[in-house]
C-alpha cells in the first residue's frame, strides 16, 4: 500500500509559530484592557443646554421669526375687520353684499391656513435647532474625549427627581440611566467652555 504524502514540515512549523504569536499578542492586548480601568466622565445635559451660546442664537432667531408671524397675523386680522365693517355698508342679499361676504370668508380661510402653516414652521425650526445642537454636543464630547483620554461620556440624570403627579412611573424609571455619579467626574463646565469657544469662532465673534 503506497504511503500517504506528508505535508511539508516548514509551512506547518510557520503556521504553528504564527498562531502562537497571534495568540500571545491577542492575550497581551486583552490583558492591557483589563489592567487599564475605563475613564468615565459625566455631563449634566440640562445645564449644558441652558449655557450654550448656540442655543441662545437659536432662541433669538426663533423669537424674531415669531415676531414677524405675529405682525403678519395682526395685519391679516385688521384686514378681515375692515372687510367686516364694509359688509355692513351693503344691503343684505345684494350683489355687493354677496361679493363682500365671499371675500371675507376667503380671508378667514386664508388666516386659518396662514396660522397653521406658520405655527408648524416655527415648531419645525425649534425642533431642527435642538437636533442640530444635540449633534454639536455629541461631536464636541467625542473630540474632548479623544483629547483627554476619556473612554465614556455619560449623561448624568441621577440628580433629576421623578416628576410628581399621575405619571407612567415604569416608563419614567426605565428612561433613567444613572443612579449615582460622583460630582468629581463632572466635565459639564469644560464642555460648555469648549462648545461656546467653538461657536464664537465659527460665528466670527
Amino acid at each position: 500500500m503506497p504511503d500517504r504524502p506528508r505535508p511539508p514540515l516548514l509551512p506547518v512549523l510557520l503556521l504553528l509559530v504564527a498562531s502562537i504569536f497571534v495568540g500571545h499578542r491577542t492575550h497581551a492586548f486583552l490583558g492591557s484592557l483589563v489592567d487599564r480601568p475605563a475613564v468615565v466622565v459625566i455631563v449634566d445635559l440640562d445645564q449644558l443646554f441652558a449655557s450654550l451660546d448656540e442655543l441662545v442664537a437659536k432662541d433669538d432667531a426663533l423669537t424674531a421669526m415669531n415676531a414677524d408671524f405675529q405682525a403678519r397675523h395682526v395685519a391679516i386680522v385688521a384686514r378681515i375687520e375692515d372687510l367686516g365693517a364694509d359688509l355692513d355698508d351693503y344691503q343684505e342679499g345684494s350683489r355687493k353684499y354677496e361679493e363682500a361676504s365671499r371675500t371675507l370668508q376667503l380671508e378667514v380661510i386664508d388666516l386659518d391656513a396662514f396660522n397653521f402653516h406658520e405655527q408648524r414652521r416655527l415648531e419645525r425650526f425649534r425642533i431642527d435647532g435642538l437636533r442640530e445642537i444635540y449633534r454639536s454636543i455629541k461631536r464636541a464630547a467625542r473630540d474632548m474625549a479623544d483629547e483627554a483620554g476619556y473612554d465614556v461620556v455619560l449623561v448624568d440624570d441621577s440628580r433629576v427627581d421623578l416628576p410628581p403627579g399621575d405619571i407612567n412611573i415604569n416608563q419614567e424609571i426605565s428612561r433613567r440611566r444613572t443612579l449615582f455619579a460622583n460630582s468629581e467626574l463632572d466635565v459639564t463646565v469644560e464642555l460648555i467652555e469648549r462648545m461656546n469657544a467653538e461657536f464664537r469662532a465659527a460665528s466670527g465673534d
